[in-house]
């Protein structure tokens, strides 16, 4: 792939990045900064206080919602926040913990589930009211009803029409 030199490079940096309105870029830059922000904090603080990282919890969340037989792998690599190869190895650290276990399926033995333990119920009910007084206190408290209203309406309409999977082509056409 071509090379542009510094002198084309940073001009065509800075167009592409001008052609946006400074609130558009306010409100992408924004939600970028938020989520540095929010996300390494809860995490930390749920592991400080439960032992719990971010997505080990959010994944104990995803478990407590799917009943006898639990959800299947590739079902909850949809429902959560991580990748596929990332709940593979959550899976595996909550399952050393006790928290979760993985069982054959009722109806067709190929498929493998997993399932909250009693102890990963304990760890939700210990570990639930402090990470929400987290949320609220760094998130929630700090924007009005009708804000987190519209974030709501947003979010809900972002993942409404999620971005085609996979990389986006590269563009190298000149401008």
């Amino acid at each position: 792939m071509e090379m542009y030199p510094p002198e084309v490079a940073r001009p065509r940096h800075l167009r592409a990045w001008q052609q946006l309105a400074q609130r558009d870029r306010d409100a992408f830059t924004g939600l970028l900064r938020v989520h540095r922000e929010l996300v390494p904090r809860l995490d930390a603080d749920l592991e400080r206080a439960h032992g719990l990282s971010l997505s080990s919890y959010d994944l104990l969340v995803k478990l407590s919602h799917g009943g006898d037989e639990g959800r299947g792998m590739g079902e909850l690599a949809e429902a959560a926040l991580v990748t596929a190869s990332g709940i593979t190895r959550i899976v595996e650290r909550l399952e050393r913990d006790g928290l979760a276990e993985r069982v054959r399926g009722r109806q067709d033995e190929r498929r493998t589930f997993v399932r909250i333990t009693p102890a990963g119920l304990d760890v939700l009910a210990q570990a639930t009211p402090f990470h929400l007084a987290g949320v609220r206190e760094l998130f929630l408290d700090r924007l009005t009803v009708e804000e987190r209203e519209q974030l709501a309406s947003i979010f809900g309409r972002l993942r409404a029409h999620p971005a085609a999977p996979g990389p986006r082509p590269r563009g190298r056409g000149r401008s």
